[in-house]
């Protein structure tokens, strides 16, 4: 069975990134390496990955390089560094690959979707968004991007959830991965006091 993963702020090809969110890594090259080994050892072929936004920031070619190593159904979520999602090269890339054998392989979802996984309403959408549809009434998700690993500004909502790799072991996660996170760090009585 198909399993859906969530993950954002990658910035494949981006130096300043490595010193910036204090990554373990030397170079960008090995970033980049780790960051795509790690992502296959955990996604299948047949898995769905929403990117929210930061992917990379590499022109079209180099971006391209990166999704076609990549496992998975890729659905971009714009983020604020995604200046090749705007590129017309870009555009036809994904026309003509819409129609080969992988159709529909990597899909462009604009700033903010809308899904269902596994019967649990989730909102995307690579900035945290302080309200969102479904939050009170219906009990929707809330995935989100571009803070890193800054504390100070992690959504306080106890349904929204950070997908950045810098917060998940720079890996995508699961849902139920992101729920599992929240059930143990959700402080004890003993600890409250």
């Amino acid at each position: 069975m198909s399993k859906i993963f969530y993950t954002s702020d990658l910035h494949l090809g981006n130096t300043n990134i490595i010193t910036y969110e204090d990554r373990p890594y030397k170079t960008v090259a090995k970033m980049n390496a780790d960051l795509i080994y790690k992502w296959n050892a955990k996604v299948g072929r047949n898995d769905e990955v929403y990117v929210l936004g930061d992917f990379s920031f590499k022109g079209v070619q180099e971006t391209i390089s990166f999704l076609e190593q990549l496992n998975g159904q890729i659905h971009l979520v714009h983020g604020n560094h995604d200046a090749f999602l705007d590129k017309q090269s870009f555009r036809e890339y994904l026309k003509d690959y819409g129609e080969g054998e992988k159709a529909p392989w990597i899909v462009d979802e604009g700033w903010y979707k809308k899904i269902n996984d596994n019967g649990r309403e989730v909102v995307l959408c690579h900035f945290p968004i302080m309200y969102w549809d479904g939050m009170d009434d219906r009990g929707a998700y809330h995935l989100y991007g571009h803070i890193h690993s800054r504390l100070n500004m992690q959504h306080p909502h106890k349904d929204a959830f950070n997908v950045g790799i810098d917060v998940n072991n720079y890996m995508p996660a699961t849902l139920d991965e992101l729920l599992n996170k929240r059930w143990l760090q959700t402080p004890t009585k003993e600890e409250k006091r």
